[in-house]
């Protein structure tokens, strides 16, 4: 019926631009192509309301840059603290569920909210599309996580109810780990206990700046010169002449290596 009263003009702008792409903007369709729950553009204008709190509408180019590197930083920061938090904070009081508990090492807190809820829904309907491992409810397909449907089905089969394979990668802790900015140098050792959760920090190699070269580099630099001005004129100037050699061939981005002989007597090697 819309297809006859709609104008050919606008029917043939829809399905070149807009029904190809369809699973992309039907909400209905969204679901089950692993959206995670998520059906609004709140965290995009979340962002945009941060941007705006912090920059004027008629800032130049360079003052727009520059504040928005300082709300990029400010929320890494937030997203540090709250990574930080998951590693730091355990709940008091745990389920009693041996499946839950598990299920809690294994997710992240966000990750376990939901799947809790369908461990404990009391529904007794199965869809006719369940087995052990998928279901072709909107949850498990938005979520990639374990619906009631097949908890109910594995529990009719005598099936254990916790499966790690279950659970989509991105919601476990070690995944959750691995991909923090705040863990790239951190080693987080999470055992099965409720109660042990270790981190071991690694000291981070400081990157030296160019100045700190350079005064590095002077330093020595100066050594050699006093070193020089001591030795005899024959020996001066073969020693001036290796260094003459090491830097144009340094000019040249060539590597030097340098065999020592005694006796004050040094062969060059380029």
């Amino acid at each position: 019926m819309f297809e006859v009263q709609c104008a050919k003009a606008v029917m043939e702008y829809y399905n070149k631009n807009w029904h190809l792409i369809r699973d992309e903007w039907v909400i209905g369709m969204t679901y089950m192509t692993g959206n995670f729950m998520n059906k609004t553009n709140n965290r995009l204008e979340s962002f945009n309301g941060k941007l705006k709190s912090v920059i004027s509408c008629f800032s130049t180019l360079e003052n727009f840059v520059e504040k928005l590197f300082i709300v990029l930083k400010c929320i890494r920061l937030e997203r540090d603290k709250n990574a930080v938090k998951l590693v730091q904070k355990h709940p008091i009081q745990m389920s009693q569920t041996p499946e839950l508990h598990k299920y809690y090492d294994l997710l992240t807190p966000y990750a376990y909210n939901f799947l809790k809820k369908q461990f404990e829904y009391d529904e007794e309907s199965i869809t006719k599309n369940t087995t052990e491992n998928t279901c072709s409810c909107i949850f498990y397909n938005s979520m990639r996580l374990p619906c009631h449907h097949i908890f109910k089905v594995r529990k009719q089969s005598l099936t254990p109810l916790f499966d790690p394979d279950l659970c989509e990668k991105r919601w476990t802790r070690n995944y959750y780990y691995k991909t923090q900015r705040v863990f790239q140098n951190v080693e987080v050792a999470v055992s099965d206990s409720d109660t042990t959760v270790t981190t071991l920090y690694r000291k981070k190699k400081k990157v030296p700046t160019t100045h700190e070269k350079f005064r590095k580099a002077t330093l020595i630099g100066a050594k050699i010169s006093e070193l020089i001005s001591q030795a005899s004129n024959v020996h001066f100037y073969r020693k001036i002449e290796q260094l003459e050699c090491i830097y144009n061939n340094w000019l040249k981005g060539h590597e030097v290596s340098i065999q020592v002989l005694g006796n004050y007597e040094i062969r060059k090697t380029v």
